[in-house]
């Protein structure tokens, strides 16, 4: 009897490995709806609908590229099976990229970490107004007119305080 409680004792103190199931298949992805057409510097909105039925979600990623170069990203924690998923990505701008169309690929993943691609594409326009308004502080607003054809310098004639918060 002896011998036999300290068998069980002994297995009962053995250490049991973990099992993780893996997989190489991701969630469904369906992308609802995504921002069309914008300007560089503004937001791109998306929906996204994931579902896995073998597996819990994990994660959402939405990846912008400007031509093979990513140049944002975010990540939303996708828990509810099933859910659509809202958010935004910003496009940003800089100064040698021109008008044309981007790349946000939207990556699902589950937590056996299979992935899902989805992309879709973005057509993006620098922005270019023929006048700005600058808000100050104290609610004056100021307009400033482009100068001739210049894309980027505007101007204000008229009279303007030494210091101004906008």
């Amino acid at each position: 009897a002896v011998a036999r409680a300290g068998t069980l004792a002994f297995a009962a103190c053995q250490e049991q490995t973990p099992e993780f199931k893996l997989t190489d298949v991701g969630p469904e992805t369906t992308v609802n709806s995504c921002t069309e057409s914008t300007y560089m510097g503004a937001d791109i909105k998306f929906s996204v609908t994931i579902e896995d039925k073998d597996f819990a979600l994990s994660t959402l990623k939405a990846t912008l590229l400007y031509d093979e170069t990513e140049v944002n990203n975010v990540t939303i924690r996708t828990k509810e099976n099933g859910a659509t998923y809202e958010g935004t990505i910003q496009a940003p701008l800089y100064k040698e990229i021109g008008d044309g169309i981007a790349t946000l690929v939207f990556a699902s993943q589950n937590v056996g970490m299979g992935l899902t691609y989805d992309t879709t594409y973005v057509a993006l326009k620098r922005p270019d107004f023929p006048t700005l308004t600058l808000k100050t502080e104290d609610g004056t607003d100021y307009e400033l007119t482009k100068v001739n054809d210049d894309e980027y310098k505007y101007e204000l004639t008229g009279s303007f305080p030494e210091k101004v918060k906008g």
